[in-house]
């Protein structure tokens, strides 16, 4: 049994204009209403729902995300998002895309046996996408 390379590629804007910030601000913070009104909190990793009562994905073990009461909760979520676009963690590798130079490649990862990698890298790029914040920055 060997080690496979699990990891997230994404392409996305060099630079986050404050048009791209505005409107994911207001597509998180209605997702965070949708799911705190409907009691439900969804796993960062394998995206299944859960209702409030669980701390763990009963799928995959992982913690699970805790969506947001207030809007500036909100608004400060996306905030550090965007902030940390472009990530420099040591499991990230950047470069810019050499069909379109105003976009970036971003890949992070490792290898792992069947366990999601514990990379800060891999955690954010996990994040940015599943809480649906990185498509609203033109992140995918």
């Amino acid at each position: 049994m060997g080690a496979d390379m699990m990891g997230y590629l994404v392409k996305g804007p060099a630079k986050l204009s404050k048009v791209a910030i505005a409107r994911a601000k207001k597509e998180y913070w209605a997702l965070c209403q949708e799911m705190n009104k409907e009691g439900q909190r969804k796993c960062l990793n394998c995206e299944r729902l859960v209702g409030l009562g669980e701390e763990r994905c009963e799928t995959c073990g992982d913690p699970l995300h805790e969506w947001p009461r207030t809007k500036a909760e909100a608004d400060t979520e996306v905030n550090n998002m965007a902030a940390d676009w472009l990530p420099s963690y040591r499991d990230v590798a950047c470069r810019s895309d050499p069909d379109d130079p105003e976009q970036f490649l971003v890949f992070a990862g490792d290898m792992s046996y069947g366990d999601a990698p514990e990379g800060a890298g891999y955690k954010y790029l996990q994040e940015l996408l599943t809480t649906g914040i990185g498509k609203a920055l033109g992140i995918r």
